[in-house]
C-alpha cells in the first residue's frame, strides 16, 4: 500500500498484475468472518483494514476504478466495511475509497445500489450525537 501511494507506477502495476481481483477475493472471504462487533485486533479485521487501506490508494487510479466496477459484490463489500464499529481504521479507509471511486458516475450508481447513503448517514448521525454530547458536557467547547 505504501509503495502504491508513493509511486503511481507501482499502483498501476498492481492493477495490471491482477491486484484488484486478488484483493477483492480476499476481502470477500474476510467479509463472511468480520462482523460489526469484531474486535480490531482480530487477524481477519487486520486483514480487512489492510485491504481497505490498499483500495483507498488504488481507487485513485482510473484503471483500478474500472476493475472495481467489474467485480460483483466488491462495491457492496467496500460499503459494508463502514459498519465495523470496532475497526475504525477499516471504516476510515472504506470512506476514503468511497470518496475516491465516487468520481465515476457508474460507481456512484453502484454505491447507491449498495446502500452507501444508509451507512454514511448512520455514521454522520453517530458523529453528530458524539459532538453534541461533547459540546454539552464540555462547557460549550467542541
Amino acid at each position: 500500500m505504501v509503495r502504491c501511494a508513493s509511486s503511481k507506477l507501482n499502483g498501476e502495476e498492481l492493477v495490471r498484475d491482477g491486484g484488484v481481483h486478488l484483493l477483492a477475493t480476499l476481502l470477500s472471504r474476510c467479509m463472511g468472518v468480520v462482523q460489526p462487533t469484531t474486535p480490531g485486533n482480530e487477524p481477519s479485521a487486520i486483514i480487512v483494514t489492510n485491504i481497505m487501506r490498499t483500495f483507498s490508494v488504488l481507487s485513485q487510479f482510473e484503471a483500478a476504478r474500472a476493475e472495481i466496477l467489474e467485480f460483483s459484490g466488491l462495491v457492496e463489500d467496500i460499503v459494508h466495511c463502514t459498519e465495523f464499529e470496532l475497526v475504525p481504521a477499516a471504516v476510515d479507509a472504506a470512506i476514503q475509497t468511497i470518496a475516491n471511486v465516487s468520481i465515476s458516475s457508474e460507481l456512484q450508481d453502484a454505491l447507491l445500489k449498495a446502500g452507501v447513503l444508509w451507512y454514511v448517514s448512520s455514521i454522520t448521525f453517530l458523529l453528530s450525537k458524539l459532538f453534541y454530547i461533547n459540546f454539552k458536557f464540555g462547557g460549550g467547547r467542541v
